[in-house]
């Protein structure tokens, strides 16, 4: 019990004592080492400029591709404020004018939205089914075995 007590009054004192010696000189520290993956990229970057450098034709990272896919999907701001400067912009003229056909076969079939009032009720009607099978305790993911029973 004594040693127990002595090594706890002591330790805080030596730590203190050796820590403040490490202060003073800090370690050598090795240079950092690349991983696996920075040593792969680092090479490639490197076989990049050199083709580069060379006159070859370098063909795109992932990264690269990625950001020109993103690029191309971002739509394209074209300031029209009424109906009549559509004709201005054929693009966008052609894809009113699908949206439009789209519309009219819509309205030809006889398809509707569906009332809010009306979707409101069917989430209930399912909402208090669920609840019911779970007070019940219905479980509804029942295992059917294949095999007949004699």
């Amino acid at each position: 019990m004594r040693i127990l007590l002595c090594i706890l009054l002591v330790y805080p004192v030596v730590t203190q004592h050796l820590n403040a010696q490490n202060n003073a000189h800090p370690p050598y520290a090795p240079p950092c080492v690349p991983t696996f993956q920075e040593q792969q990229m680092q090479q490639e970057q490197r076989n990049r400029q050199y083709l580069q450098k060379i006159g070859h034709t370098v063909p795109p990272t992932r990264e690269e591709i990625i950001a020109n896919q993103q690029q191309r999907s971002m739509p394209v701001q074209i300031p029209i404020r009424y109906l009549s400067e559509i004709d201005r912009y054929p693009d966008v003229r052609d894809t009113y004018l699908k949206y439009y056909r789209y519309m009219e076969s819509l309205s030809r079939l006889g398809i509707q939205d569906l009332p809010e009032s009306e979707y409101l009720r069917m989430l209930a009607y399912y909402d208090d089914k669920s609840r019911l099978q779970i007070a019940r305790k219905v479980n509804a993911k029942t295992k059917k075995s294949l095999f007949i029973d004699p």
